[in-house]
């Protein structure tokens, strides 16, 4: 999501470039890909009566499509925070909100580029209602993450985290790709969405709960992580997300070559990379045979603070 080029920076690319790389991304995030994310995003505010709140945060708000639904949909919410590690991504979340709020709006609305770990913007107990949507697993730390919101929540504030799981579904868009490497014998080149590699002997990430590998989060570890962090698990829910995959064109754009496995079919050797084309593409048309949509898995969480 947003942070995903700050992360895996390559050092070979020049600061231009970078940036070049992060304002591409936010614009294809903002046009294809967020509106995917709000209807869980939406049931998690629900369900922790976001419209009591009185003040809201949005971390990581991409480019604005929650933080729009909670100023159009919570007359009683006086202050929203929406924040974001890129720039980019706040601009474009200023240009929607002054293109499509209505004038009568009267929430005080404080868009921020901020670290999910340093919450600058926001004082210590000051937030009712956190969300923090497909956003966790790009976070440095991410028990320094929680706990710089439970710093901004009141005591008894609920937060609501979102994050995308791999399943061993077939229907799975991750689950596509890895069923066909490992059908072909490549399963050990598959890497999930924001794999990350760490130097050997690098101990930075040890204990800290990184989840940049879906398949490590589930209720059990997300329950210790929060525990250890001063929350305690209310809810926890897995939910589908069906992307608007509707063509074999939709397909290669979106999934094939897309920005969660682009870089790990480049790095195959050309015979290779045409088989996984051509066996993906193969299963894709017997799921649309079956009228079977691909799907996202996700794994929602509602936490309070102690």
């Amino acid at each position: 999501k947003k942070e995903l080029f700050l992360i895996n920076k390559p050092s070979n690319v020049s600061k231009a470039n970078m940036h070049q790389n992060q304002k591409e991304f936010a614009k294809l995030y903002s046009d294809k890909l967020e509106r995917n994310n709000l209807a869980p995003a939406i049931k998690m505010a629900n369900t922790m009566k976001i419209d009591q709140a009185q003040t809201a945060i949005d971390i990581g708000c991409g480019s604005g499509e929650f933080s729009l639904w909670c100023l159009k949909s919570l007359p009683n919410l006086k202050t929203l925070y929406s924040t974001d590690i890129s720039e980019d991504m706040i601009a474009l979340a200023k240009e929607k909100a002054n293109a499509q709020l209505p004038p009568n709006i009267k929430t005080n609305h404080v868009l921020e580029v901020a670290d999910a770990m340093d919450l600058k913007c926001v004082k210590d107990g000051e937030v009712d209602v956190a969300i923090i949507n497909l956003v966790l697993h790009h976070v440095a730390d991410s028990s320094k993450g929680l706990q710089e919101i439970g710093r901004v929540l009141k005591k008894g504030g609920y937060v609501g985290i979102g994050e995308l799981i791999k399943k061993g579904e077939p229907d799975s868009v991750f689950g596509i790709l890895k069923n066909v490497m490992h059908e072909i014998g490549l399963g050990d080149k598959f890497k999930g969405p924001h794999h990350h590699h760490h130097k050997e002997g690098d101990d930075s990430k040890k204990e800290t709960h990184n989840f940049h590998v879906h398949h490590d989060l589930n209720e059990e570890n997300m329950a210790k992580m929060l525990e250890e962090n001063g929350f305690e698990m209310e809810y926890c829910w897995e939910d589908r997300i069906v992307p608007p995959i509707l063509t074999e064109e939709d397909f290669v754009e979106g999934i094939l070559y897309g920005h969660l496995s682009k870089k790990m079919l480049e790095e195959l050797n050309e015979d290779d990379r045409k088989l996984v084309d051509e066996k993906a593409k193969e299963k894709f048309r017997q799921f649309k045979k079956e009228h079977k949509p691909l799907s996202m898995y996700y794994l929602a969480v509602i936490a309070r603070k102690k």
